[in-house]
């Protein structure tokens, strides 16, 4: 078993990162570039121009710019960069490159770098990936049994390995050995595709939605659930939180219809719900 806790890295090498810039060093009096930066793995946003991410834009009135400071200022060719030298309390990196080559670069360097194994059950319902997760016992092998008997597929059991794409997805797949078999207590270990046949294992899903399982009693209003949005790798995830109590199953698979039909009129109930509340955890 992969120990989940120590497995990728979301450590950003300063000097691979002003290469990739062709960048100068920071100018005082802003404090020197550090070597590394460790940018948080439940960030929603990394890499931006004005939206809170941690690598950012120099913004051109920084005495009204209310967002959090970030771990590192960007000063690109087309930066107005009259007022950073007194208010931006953070090192800057200087480049060359338009602001906007500037951010694809840093972003095409953070994805490739990004490579994570995570503890959670990743399934495939209605061409969605929908990654489990919850406390050791909480039934996310049961639950994933249960969709399996319901047509849909399984990824990976117990860990998976988590890459960001270009495209600003967030990649699920079976780390190693672990690929297309699933530990059920009191049955062992199964291998799906003996017991449910090919179609019921694939190799890799783009990860939709977040489920956590948990043994306490759903919320109390039901007109709003527990949907939240959980910042994960620079991207943010819809979260869903249900009670291990309920019909999981039969729940899982109409939150991800509601996903798909928000999906296809671009503005939805739901997008409203899970726009509400962003959670960093």
């Amino acid at each position: 078993m992969p120990d989940t806790n120590n497995l990728g890295n979301t450590r950003l090498d300063c000097a691979i990162l002003a290469r990739a810039l062709d960048a100068n060093a920071p100018r005082p009096p802003v404090s020197d570039l550090p070597t590394d930066l460790q940018l948080p793995e439940t960030a929603g946003c990394w890499v931006g121009p004005e939206t809170p991410a941690l690598i950012r834009l120099i913004p051109d009135q920084p005495e009204l710019d209310s967002t959090p400071t970030p771990l590192l200022w960007v000063e690109s060719a087309d930066s107005n960069t009259a007022h950073r030298h007194k208010r931006l309390l953070a090192p800057v990196i200087s480049t060359p490159l338009p602001s906007s080559v500037a951010l694809a670069r840093i972003r095409k360097l953070l994805d490739a770098q990004l490579d994570l194994t995570r503890p959670g059950t990743l399934v495939q319902v209605h061409g969605y990936g929908v990654l489990l997760q919850g406390e050791s016992g909480v039934g996310k092998s049961e639950t994933a049994l249960m969709l399996l008997e319901r047509g849909h597929q399984l990824i990976t059991d117990d860990a998976v390995r988590i890459q960001a794409h270009a495209s600003g997805a967030l990649l699920g797949s079976a780390p190693g050995p672990l690929h297309g078999q699933l530990a059920v207590h009191g049955l062992g270990l199964l291998k799906v595709n003996e017991l449910f046949g090919e179609a019921a294992v694939t190799s890799n899903a783009v990860i939709r939605l977040l489920v956590v399982l948990t043994t306490e009693p759903p919320p109390a209003d039901p007109l709003y659930g527990a949907w939240t949005r959980q910042g994960w790798l620079g991207r943010s995830l819809l979260r869903l939180t249900l009670s291990s109590l309920r019909p999981r199953a039969l729940l899982i698979e109409t939150a991800v219809r509601q996903i798909q039909a928000r999906d296809a009129v671009g503005n939805s109930a739901l997008g409203s719900v899970g726009e509400q509340r962003p959670e960093l955890v």
